[in-house]
């Protein structure tokens, strides 16, 4: 064991960190005897002590020390004694020669010396004494030893504070919990019982079957109460007779005969007293000695037993029956006034379906005619529907036509003019090389021949002022653009004149790539500005098809994806072939189609666009001349990636037939 410690704590910083260390002890720890433990272990490095013990001011530590005697000796020169020098909250060191009998507290083990610090002000009722035991040394603690004491008590008394204000505001955080527990569940219970009944009322106007009514029942009444065993019978006036309607029984199976006559059971017994009924073994042996009841249908072991009658219009139509076999479940009747009022709305709904019923069988026949004249209806409806997508298509198709035979006329017509203008642009460019030629003779005849002054003067006037030199440069340049120009529009020409194909109703072997790439001429207006053509072309072979029809496929699919990509992107158009199926895939980084219209986009007139923006007829155009060529298309898409048609086309024209 360590000495008095004054090695250890004789520097400020020493003394520093044991205090920090003290501190840091009672923060991390969650209870005071953990505390303890943890500050004796570190203490007893640096000052010879051997426990460290925790008592109630209030609790009679005098005799838990076993120094009882020494209370009222005189301690201090205030002429206080130990008890009042406590009280005061002055520290109090007993010594083996004052106090002989001092014992440990806890093990009762005999002491040398005890040193008493109370840890909280006079004022408070539950101060505590911290002591500080000592079997063998005798010494006093060292002023060092007793500040460090003191200031362990005050941390003491910050923690003990502190753990009463959270055993405090636990308590009361615990007891507000518990009361907004018992609100809510108060409010559940209303809210469950007002929830209840409205469901319960609302049966009443709904148009459902009687097995589902009553099971509706049974579940309704099962959250206002214990309902394991219930019964529904009917009554006939016409007949006098009982029906079991549902019965469910934890002892009883379901009756084999399910109508009887109205007998003197206890279901009878709510029927001739048309009042609601609780009993109990005691009641229905009272009830049995008064003649109303004369045997028991079922089982006699029941505990406790409700009957209610339904009453509808003063007339009894049927008695709702409610028991239990549980000693520990005895119905009340607050219970009983739920199951009459369950009963009473039981019997308009009973009402409504008896109604109903007959209602259900009067129309009948009507709906088996209304049904006939039903499918008729859709049959003529359907083959309007077919007439109306052939003629749109139809209009659609002969408007193709119509800009076909218009754009191979424009074509025609165009193509004469280009003709004749790029042979006189060809001619043109012979007679400047002409022009030019003889002026630079003449200027070399000009500079043989002498000449004077003036006269060379107003030469070089007239070179410098029609820029000679410049025209001769330029004048090449231009013809060459102007060349260029009537290429460019001779290959618009032309392209007008592979797309239109006006006349080709017959197959005929025609090159799919050249039929893309007039097409790409076609809108290429449209598409400069949005997206940039990848061409992944595969060479093949020629295709028996309809080039014209196939092309406005292309077409349609270009331009989709072109309205399709906001801002700038890429129109990527691959083919190749395998298995004797030619394909082309036309992709684009467009917004992509929705799932949900994945299914719907070759349906006629489906469109996503603005109204005013398309008709919802080239999607479904495309796939009728894809399948006329005897092929299929598929599309491809995810939401804000883009979108991939694929069209698929036989190489065996055998499998094509003319559209």
């Amino acid at each position: 064991m360590a000495g008095d410690g004054s090695a250890n704590l004789s520097d400020l910083q020493g003394f520093s960190t044991l205090i920090r260390r003290a501190q840091q002890c009672l923060n991390e720890s969650a209870q005071l005897d953990e505390a303890l433990q943890v500050l004796q272990s570190l203490i007893q490095i640096h000052i010879a002590i051997d426990s460290l013990v925790l008592l109630d001011d209030q609790s009679d530590w005098g005799v838990r020390l076993n120094c009882a005697t020494a209370l009222n000796e005189m301690h201090t020169d205030a002429h206080l004694s130990v008890a009042e020098s406590l009280q005061v909250g002055r520290l109090v060191y007993l010594q083996y020669q004052a106090c002989p009998t001092l014992r440990h507290p806890l093990t009762g083990r005999a002491m040398a010396s005890c040193l008493i610090v109370p840890v909280a002000p006079a004022e408070q009722q539950d101060r505590k004494l911290l002591c500080i035991l000592r079997t063998s040394e005798s010494r006093e603690f060292p002023p060092h030893a007793l500040s460090f004491f003191q200031i362990l008590a005050d941390f003491l008394a910050t923690k003990i504070t502190f753990m009463n204000l959270n055993a405090h505001i636990e308590s009361e955080v615990e007891q507000r919990t518990n009361l907004l527990r018992r609100e809510i569940s108060e409010r559940q219970h209303a809210e469950n019982l007002q929830r209840t009944l409205f469901e319960i009322a609302e049966l009443s106007t709904q148009r459902i079957d009687a097995d589902n009514l009553y099971s509706s029942l049974h579940r309704i009444l099962r959250r206002l109460f214990v309902v394991e065993n219930f019964m529904i019978a009917r009554f006939h006036q016409d007949t006098s007779e009982i029906s079991i309607e549902y019965f469910v029984d934890q002892v009883d199976g379901v009756p084999e005969k399910r109508r009887f006559p109205l007998g003197v059971g206890m279901t009878s017994f709510v029927f001739r007293s048309r009042q609601a009924q609780l009993i109990d073994q005691a009641r229905l042996k009272q009830l049995i000695e008064e003649g109303e009841i004369a045997q028991v249908v079922g089982s006699a072991d029941m505990v406790s037993w409700m009957g209610a009658p339904m009453m509808l219009q003063e007339q009894i139509v049927g008695v709702v029956i409610v028991q239990s076999y549980d000693e520990t479940l005895m119905y009340s009747y607050e219970e009983l006034f739920l199951l009459s009022f369950v009963a009473n709305h039981m019997a308009t709904a009973l009402g409504r379906l008896d109604a109903d019923t007959a209602l259900f069988h009067a129309q009948q026949d009507l709906q088996i005619q209304n049904q006939a004249l039903h499918e008729k209806s859709v049959e003529q409806q359907s083959l309007i529907t077919k007439l109306q997508e052939a003629h749109e298509q139809l209009i659609q198709s002969e408007k193709m036509a119509s800009v076909g035979q218009l754009a191979a006329g424009v074509a025609h017509e165009i193509n004469n003019p280009i003709g004749f203008v790029n042979a006189n642009m060809g001619a043109l460019g012979q007679y400047i090389d002409t022009l030019f030629e003889v002026i630079q003779q003449y200027e070399g005849l000009f500079d043989q021949v002498p000449s004077t002054p003036l006269l060379l003067s107003e030469f070089h006037q007239i070179q410098s002022n029609a820029e000679l030199s410049f025209v001769k440069d330029d004048v090449r340049s231009l013809l060459s653009e102007s060349l260029d120009g009537l290429r460019r529009v001779k290959e618009i020409v032309q392209s007008l004149k592979d797309f239109s194909r006006v006349g080709e109703t017959v197959w005929v072997e025609a090159d799919i790539h050249q039929g893309i790439d007039s097409t790409l001429n076609i809108v290429k207006n449209e598409l400069k500005n949005k997206a940039t053509i990848i061409k992944k072309y595969t060479p093949m072979p020629a295709l028996k098809c309809n080039i014209s029809q196939l092309n406005q496929v292309f077409m349609n699919m270009l331009v989709n994806a072109g309205h399709a990509i906001t801002g700038k992107g890429t129109i990527t158009i691959e083919t190749g072939e395998g298995q004797g199926m030619v394909w082309i895939k036309i992709s684009d980084t467009g917004a992509g189609i929705p799932p949900e219209h994945l299914s719907k986009i070759f349906e006629p007139f489906f469109t996503t666009k603005p109204i005013g923006s398309g008709t919802g007829l080239g999607l479904s155009l495309s796939y009728g001349i894809v399948k006329k060529h005897r092929g299929n298309i598929t599309v491809s898409s995810e939401p804000g990636q883009g979108t991939c048609f694929t069209i698929l086309l036989p190489r065996d024209p055998n499998l094509a037939e003319p559209a």
